[in-house]
């Protein structure tokens, strides 16, 4: 219930592997993502509850499901692919054409990511992208969660 007496609540949930996450061009991907609903109670709403109360009750936004991505760590799989490069070019941007001059990731090693569900990882380290499937290949295949998470990324960051 949006607004209740209490502190807010936080529920969290998983889709594990082999759920029903696609990418878009029929391949399955397989890494869980987080799910998170967050429902503020009456004393952080101030002024605008009963404004804010009234659009929470709209069914469409008052059982609305954030997707957090989880970090994992994905090893770059050549074996279907074949491409005859030493690795996979990190992109400034989910665009495959958005191409880092100098970044890239060795085909046989891994890099810690987090899976954005929608067939891109966002690198832990740099912030760049990397592609999951390429030519209808998936060629970052999740390996699990790393021993020490990195936090996401802040996306509104001017950094």
């Amino acid at each position: 219930e949006i607004g209740g007496q209490g502190p807010p609540t936080i529920s969290v949930g998983t889709l594990g592997e082999g759920s029903d996450k696609g990418s878009g061009d029929g391949v399955q991907l397989n890494s869980p993502v987080s799910l998170v609903s967050f429902v503020p109670a009456r004393s952080q709403l101030g002024g605008a509850s009963s404004a804010l109360e009234a659009i929470c009750e709209d069914p469409e936004i008052k059982n609305a499901t954030v997707q957090v991505p989880t970090e994992w760590i994905f090893y770059l799989d050549n074996s279907q692919l074949n491409a005859n490069t030493e690795g996979i070019q990190h992109r400034y941007s989910r665009d495959m054409r958005d191409c880092h001059p100098l970044a890239i990731s060795l085909w046989g090693s891994t890099v810690q990511g987090y899976d954005l569900g929608d067939g891109w990882v966002q690198v832990s380290k740099t912030g760049l992208f990397l592609p999951r499937i390429v030519t209808h290949v998936e060629v970052l295949v999740p390996q699990g969660p790393p021993s020490n998470p990195m936090p996401f990324p802040d996306v509104a960051s001017s950094d």
